[in-house]
Order: structure tokens, then sequence, then C-alpha cells
């Protein structure tokens, strides 16, 4: 009997393992998304599927033939085949964490939980994230499947660091499950984002650090230079034609900018497109000098570090349907989460910082105002049409985030400061606050300093000033 039992579940596993990474895909309706583009079910019967590539990030090696890869569906356990092992074997490169692999359909496959020890530890001064109010991604959404696989909690301020502290550790992926029905070119930058990203703070300081460094080719030197122009002054963002300027060259409109652009127009330059535009320059210099001396791979990495990081706040910036073709209509939602570099010490020096920003409108949550009031008086938490989340870490102040939510003339501020001399000096300036926003005619609902990182809002006795008469 035990004989028996021993040959059925040699029998089981050596079926499991030779389960081909096509038909696990087809098997799991989000993974199946993904494997749409390069497998094809051949019907009931288990007909053989197309022996086409599926593209998956590489999460750690497991023994020397076997790799744990994240789908779009999730993680699987892969045979990887006999022709990418030689390939590894000459470029050490190709199998390392977060590479993005091509595999054949019928690779070997079986499905998995997640990583079990897959683990890179962040540098915590180059990764400093600060957490945003609760709820800022519906669940099940793309935005907050994109933050719980980085671990990013958006929108993130990054602290100013010093130059020359090395390349900025790489984000670890976590096990998630993307939204039903993404397409498989979306998930598949998706994963790629997800895995290759760098922090901008330390990815802009390094570059902008070697701007001033000889023997770089010119056109490398003039695009570090021109870097600099893409930061913006904290003093400026108080403005609103500053921060118009700061959206705009923050690389998260390139395309529909590249998209609207007439025949023979180049858009104005901003920060993604000058980081693109920087790998490739790079990439170049390195393949012309063997041996790398002036270390040309690394910048080519920063530059493609930053330009994932971008692409992650416009793929958090999708609409929940990606059907859904964004118009100017006031009662259309959406949803922008934004990086602004910040030059905190100057435009000439390359110490950068980063301001995390979310402009968010669900007209669909507005009630009445006279209704909005009366919640908002017995202390129940109201959803406002129109939301702006802030968060911000620079060395005068510490880390400090903000929610302003906007309903008609209504509006509510709210403040989070963890250094208690920031939080002190924000209840000082409070009065002004209040006398500018009553000189603009608005009705305040809310106007808070809280003490440390955001936290859901407290349920307090009269938490608002009732200006009525």
């Amino acid at each position: 009997m035990s004989t028996v039992l021993a040959a059925a579940t040699a029998a089981k596993i050596q079926e499991i393992r030779a389960q081909s990474l096509a038909t696990m895909l087809a098997a799991v309706n989000a993974a199946g998304q993904s494997g749409a583009a390069g497998a094809r079910s051949g019907g009931a019967g288990g007909a053989p599927f197309d022996a086409a590539q599926i593209r998956a990030i590489l999460v750690e090696m497991q023994g020397t033939t076997r790799a744990l890869v994240q789908l779009a569906g999730g993680y699987a356990e892969v045979e990887l085949p006999p022709a990418l092992l030689r390939q590894a074997a000459v470029d050490p490169s190709v199998l390392k964490q977060g590479a993005l692999l091509l595999l054949p359909a019928d690779v070997p496959a079986r499905p998995v939980p997640g990583p079990a020890t897959a683990h890179v530890t962040p540098n915590p001064a180059a990764t400093l994230q600060q957490p945003g109010p609760p709820g800022a991604f519906p669940p099940g959404s793309l935005g907050a499947a994109l933050s719980r696989m980085t671990g990013l909690a958006l929108p993130a301020a990054e602290s100013a660091t010093r130059p020359g502290q090395g390349m900025p550790a790489q984000a670890t992926l976590r096990p998630v499950m993307l939204p039903q029905g993404l397409p498989a070119p979306l998930a598949e930058a998706v994963l790629q984002g997800a895995a290759r990203h760098l922090p901008l703070a330390p990815v802009l300081t390094a570059l902008l650090g070697k701007a001033s460094e000889t023997g770089l080719p010119p056109a490398l030197q003039g695009l570090l230079q021109s870097l600099q122009g893409l930061r913006s002054s904290p003093a400026s963002l108080a403005t609103p034609e500053g921060l118009q300027s700061a959206l705009a060259r923050s690389g998260l409109f390139l395309e529909s900018n590249l998209a609207r652009a007439l025949p023979g127009q180049v858009p104005t330059a901003d920060l993604k497109s000058s980081l693109v535009a920087l790998r490739q320059t790079a990439d170049q210099a390195r393949q012309a000098a063997p041996g790398d001396p002036a270390g040309m791979g690394d910048l080519a990495r920063l530059a493609e570090g930053g330009t994932e990081r971008i692409k992650l706040m416009q793929l958090a910036s999708l609409p929940a349907n990606p059907e859904i073709v964004r118009t100017d209509e006031a009662g259309q939602g959406f949803r922008l989460s934004v990086s602004l570099p910040l030059a905190p010490q100057g435009p000439d020096r390359p110490q950068t910082a980063v301001m995390g920003l979310m402009i968010e409108h669900q007209p669909d949550n507005a009630p009445a105002p006279e209704d909005a009031l009366r919640q908002e008086s017995n202390g129940e938490a109201q959803p406002f049409p129109w939301k702006v989340r802030i968060a911000l870490d620079l060395e005068e102040t510490g880390p400090v985030e903000a929610e302003i939510g906007l309903r008609g003339q209504s509006v509510s501020v709210q403040v989070w400061a963890e250094q208690p001399a920031m939080a002190r000096l924000a209840r000082q300036k409070i009065g002004d606050l209040h006398r500018s926003l009553s000189g603009a005619a608005f009705e305040i609902v809310r106007l808070d300093v809280h003490d440390g990182r955001s936290a859901p809002r407290p349920s307090l006795p009269n938490p608002y000033l009732d200006r009525r008469p």
C-alpha cells in the first residue's frame, strides 16, 4: 500500500512540475489577462498552447535552475529554460533581482503564495516615506495595488539626501493581486515599474552631483545640468503659478503632451523626458567606452529608476476603469498622484527633496452643502468632492502632511507635524490662514493642527468653527 501511495505522490509531483506557465496563467483569471498576449488556449481538453513568450519579473533564484517570479496574477515558481541559463553564465545580471524575464509559454511552473525569503534592505536615509491620510485609494484599485506592492504610501515625501551616498536601494516587491481585467501591456508596465523604480530624491541628488565632474561627454553634461532647472524652490510652490509650473515639469503629462503636439512640434522638456534622454545618452557612452571607466552604467541605472518612479505615479493616476477616457467635464472624478522635486538648498546645490501631492475629485460623494455642514457639526465625517493631500519632509520642518477639502465654498484644512516645534509654529500661524480663508469668502468647516503623523480623523465635540449667524 505504501508503495502505491509513494508512486501516486511522485506522479502528482511530476504532474505539477510539468504544468506549463501558459496553463497556469489561463487557470488564474487575473493572470490570464497578462498571459493573453503571449499564450492562447487551445480550448477544452488541454490542447497545446502557442510557444510564445510570457513576461515575468524575477523575485529571487531558488537553486541554480529554478526561480520565483512575479506575474500579473501573482507569483510562480518556474524552471528556467537552458537558453536563459546559458545567457546568465555569460552575463550574471540577466538573473538579478528585478530583471524582466521572457519565458516560453511551455516552461514548467507552479503557483506559489508569494516570496518567503526575498528581501532587499532599503537605505533608510534614501527611502524615507511618510504615510498619507488613510483611504487614499479605494480597495481593489490599481493605486491600492501599487501602494501595497511597493510599500509606498502615496503621496510620498522624500527628505533631501547628501551627494555621494551611493546608489539608493531597490524596493522589495510584495505579494499582491492586480485588479481584474487589467490589460496585459498595463500589467507589464506595473510589474516593471514596481521592480525597477528608485526614489527620486536620491536619484536626482546623485545625478546632479555628477554634473560638475570633468571628462563627461558634452551631451551628457548638458542633460545633467538641465535637470537643475526642473526642480522647484519651496517658496515657489506657495504661489498658484509656481505650483502650476511644477506640475507641468513633473513628467506626469509627458505622453499626453506628445499626443497633443502638432506635427514637428517638440513639447517643453519635463522630468520624465529628461531622464529618458539621460539614460539613452549614458547607455550610448557606455557602449562607446569598453569597461565603463566613467561609470555610465550607474548613471543609466539612476535615470531608469527615476523614470520608473514617475511611471508609478502615472499608473496610480489612471482611472479605476481602464476604458474610461478623461474629459474636461466637471462631473467626472479623477485622482492625480505627483512627485514634485525641490531644491531646498538652492538651484545650484545638488541636494534634492520631493514633495508628494495628490489631487482628487469625487463628485458623486458630495452631499448638499446644508447637509454637509449639519453632519460636520455633529462630528460626522463627510467626504469632500475635492481633496488635496500634501506630504513634505524638509530639514527645517521635519515630516509635515496636510489634507485640504473643498465643497463649494466650504473648506476643511488639517495639518500633521511630527516635530513639536513645527506643530507649535503651525498653531501660531493658523490665525493667518483663518483670516485668509475668511477674506476669500470660504465657510471654514475645520481647521486643525495635529501632532505626529497622520491618522484617522478624531471624533471631537465641535471640531469646527461655525461662523454662520
